[in-house]
């Protein structure tokens, strides 16, 4: 059996990579390549393919409703993530939208040929890194209580905060997640207060101890 593969990547290298190598492999179809998540997605609808592997980068909004629409318009599409983070709310976003599989960027070649055994047989992969990191973080939420619920962070928070780490101004995040500017805005200031926080900076501390940003340290 033959598996139709799209390979996503921003990276044109990294995405042109990874199609010679699956090129080479018997059983295995390289029927697209995309250099974006909204072309990912229409590709996913006029292909059809078996697997579409996804990478993902320092902003992952795009990557996960991409993900989300080729799991409800895509029957047995199965989508891998290729990521350069193993954060915690990154991999759970993902799969939360539908994605089967999840490798950081610096795995082997070897190990994706196994993951997409693994997805197209309807299993789900994990890399051991990415296991490690979710096994640590249900501990860590099994002996003390998260700082967010704590502080009766609401999910629309949390997304604002991601989006204010990564650098997103007011008006970029108002339209990112169709809310006005003012009531952004009026979130950020909610935000500070509950955290008792005194500027941006504080904020973004924040957000990258307690795993809200992809951003590493």
């Amino acid at each position: 059996m033959i598996y139709k593969v799209i390979v996503a990547d921003d990276q044109q290298l990294t995405r042109e990579g990874v199609c010679s190598l699956l090129d080479r492999q018997r059983g295995i179809e390289v029927v697209g390549q995309a250099d974006g998540a909204p072309r990912v997605v229409q590709l996913a609808r006029e292909r059809q393919p078996d697997v579409v592997i996804m990478g993902i980068n320092a902003s992952h909004f795009e990557g996960v409703e991409a993900a989300r629409q080729i799991a409800a318009e895509c029957d047995g599409v199965k989508v891998i993530v290729l990521s350069l983070y193993s954060n915690k709310l990154l991999v759970a976003d993902m799969f939360k939208a539908g994605a089967c599989g999840f490798l950081l960027k610096h795995c082997t070649f070897e190990e994706l040929l196994e993951a997409i055994r693994k997805v197209v047989n309807d299993q789900v992969y994990l890399s051991p890194r990415i296991a490690s990191v979710m096994v640590d973080s249900y501990i860590g939420r099994s002996c003390k209580t998260d700082r967010a619920i704590e502080s009766n962070l609401t999910e629309r928070e949390c997304q604002v905060i991601r989006l204010l780490s990564e650098g997103r101004s007011t008006k970029e995040i108002a339209l990112h997640i169709n809310m006005s500017v003012q009531t952004v805005d009026a979130c950020r200031r909610q935000v500070m207060k509950k955290l008792n926080l005194d500027s941006l900076a504080q904020l973004v501390k924040y957000a990258i101890r307690e795993g809200l940003t992809p951003i590493e340290y």
